[in-house]
């Protein structure tokens, strides 16, 4: 099992990036091209998170922007026979480099860890429930869960990406960040209020 790690160092922050109001991935890659550059064994296909070493996945985002997370996508077959602790997602949704960008360059690069029980039950259950929805065949947008859901690719037969909502994503890095601490001297309700959602 590799380390578990608590930052991810890089020097991306202060770095130009493609200006592309389209995104249409560019920046991503830019990203992804940059961290190699530093020596990070970077993970090119669609299947584990991106930083191979580290076990962490990397996440561009638009300083401000509203729009769900995007964590990865599955065919409907693996989504119908793969248990959320067994999927991509899961591999994919651990812990999150999130870089921070105006369109011009990088402002921010912060490591999140997301492997506690807590947030990691909440997207299990919004897995779960669009699992369930989709063996029942529903299609297109299956949101059953607030903590997140699976979206019909546009375009590509069979293909859905599984996306978390923006505020609901944003909780999760508070919770993060507050959890050690938390756990260490408190003991807590598993409810909904702790994380302020």
């Amino acid at each position: 099992m590799k380390p578990r790690v608590k930052k991810v160092k890089t020097k991306l922050v202060g770095k130009s990036v493609p200006n592309n109001k389209d995104d249409n991935g560019t920046t991503g890659r830019f990203i992804e091209d940059e961290l190699e550059k530093e020596g990070h064994i970077i993970n090119r296909s669609e299947s584990g998170p991106d930083l191979i070493d580290y076990e962490v996945e990397v996440k561009s985002r638009l300083i401000g922007s509203k729009s769900p997370w995007t964590i990865g996508s599955m065919t409907r077959n693996h989504i119908e026979n793969t248990p959320y602790e067994q999927s991509l997602i899961f591999e994919k949704i651990q812990t999150v480099l999130i870089v921070a960008h105006n369109n011009d360059e990088v402002r921010q690069a912060d490591t999140y860890p997301l492997r506690d029980p807590y947030i990691q039950s909440r997207i299990k259950e919004a897995y779960e429930k669009s699992r369930a929805a989709i063996i029942k065949g529903e299609d297109g947008y299956i949101r059953d869960s607030k903590y997140g859901y699976f979206e019909k690719i546009k375009g590509r037969k069979n293909q859905y990406k599984f996306r978390i909502p923006n505020n609901i994503m944003k909780n999760f890095r508070m919770t993060s960040a507050t959890l050690p601490g938390f756990n260490k001297f408190f003991k807590r309700k598993d409810n909904d209020n702790q994380a302020g959602c």
